[in-house]
């Protein structure tokens, strides 16, 4: 103590090195909740979290509401016995068609000077995401032209889905307004299907908007937390179409890689969403979702192929999901009319 005094007499460390230096508070919002850092395993916090808890895309307590609920992030969530939620049945088939070849645009792979034009003017787009007009100007982009253009249904951007149900009761999810999304036409499914289906098909308020989307595509900060709420959101409009006219012990089929989010913060990356059944001896009440990557693609590259690998792969995902949302719909529809 007595070397601790006389070292303060003389005014303490000095510290003109570091004179300047910014100092860094958290952002309000941002502190870590009170159930943060649980996410390996859930129990330790008896998976709880009460009803005030401010829940928002930009903290973990967003991610441990969903995990509440059986909703699973890709990274960080394993069950009480080590294990992670099971892989969807259809994800090795679903990595290889993502790379297929497919007709491209002629300027993803035409350069000048060395460099791909195309990819430039993609990354720079697809930075500049606060205006909702930078946001559909990347659906040409993405979606492609011509013989290039992907099948891949309607779209829409920011629109909030407030038609959407709640995933928990007591849990402030926060609402989900995707940058964009695709979907069907409403006019393709029938009005009394449609009504009968209206909280976990109808996305908005917008009723001419498209409808069970199992497409979305989130940018800019958090977009990976934003996609798990897109995720499972698609995944349920899927199984609910695929459940609609079907006897109570005649459920829809499970496992199986029902909806997809593309993200983009630098990188791009695709996510797959699929649900599992309960597994016994945890706290899941009914079916859970999962999630997993299904490829990873830096779009700055400046050597060939120029991202061009990425968008073809983005093309032959909105074509899967398409597909999937179609067979859906159809299915519905045919039960719809042997009831009738």
């Amino acid at each position: 103590m007595a070397n601790l005094r006389r070292f303060a007499m003389h005014g303490g460390p000095d510290l003109s090195d570091i004179r300047g230096h910014e100092l860094y508070i958290t952002p309000p919002g941002l502190e870590r909740g009170p159930i943060a850092g649980s996410l390996e395993n859930p129990s330790q916090s008896g998976w709880s979290l009460t009803p005030t808890a401010k829940t928002s895309p930009y903290n973990d307590e967003f991610v441990q509401a969903f995990i509440k609920l059986g909703i699973y992030p890709y990274i960080g969530f394993r069950y009480d016995d080590g294990s992670r939620p099971a892989p969807a049945h259809n994800h090795a088939y679903l990595k290889r068609r993502l790379l297929r070849d497919r007709p491209h645009s002629p300027q993803w792979t035409s350069t000048h000077e060395g460099r791909c034009d195309a990819q430039d003017d993609f990354c720079q787009l697809m930075q500049r995401t606060a205006e909702n007009s930078i946001k559909t100007a990347a659906v040409a982009p993405l979606e492609g032209t011509g013989a290039a253009k992907a099948d891949s249904g309607e779209w829409h951007s920011a629109m909030p889905f407030d038609n959407c149900a709640t995933f928990g009761e007591g849990l402030p999810i926060p609402l989900a307004v995707p940058d964009l999304y695709w979907g069907a036409a409403p006019a393709k499914i029938p009005r009394s299907v449609l009504d009968h289906l209206s909280r976990f098909i109808v996305p908005g308020t917008e009723e001419h908007r498209p409808v069970a989307p199992n497409f979305f595509i989130e940018m800019g900060n958090f977009a990976e937390r934003r996609a798990v709420n897109a995720g499972a959101i698609g995944v349920r409009a899927i199984h609910a179409l695929e459940s609609y006219g079907r006897p109570n012990d005649e459920p829809a089929a499970l496992g199986d890689i029902k909806a997809i989010c593309v993200t983009y913060s630098g990188t791009l990356t695709i996510y797959g969403y699929h649900q599992n059944p309960r597994k016994p001896g945890t706290p899941e009440t009914g079916p859970s979702t999962a999630s997993c990557i299904l490829g990873t693609w830096a779009m700055n590259n400046p050597e060939p192929p120029y991202g061009h690998d990425a968008i073809m792969a983005v093309r032959n995902a909105m074509e899967y999901a398409r597909e999937i949302r179609d067979v859906a719909i159809q299915g519905a529809i045919a039960r719809h009319r042997e009831a009738a």
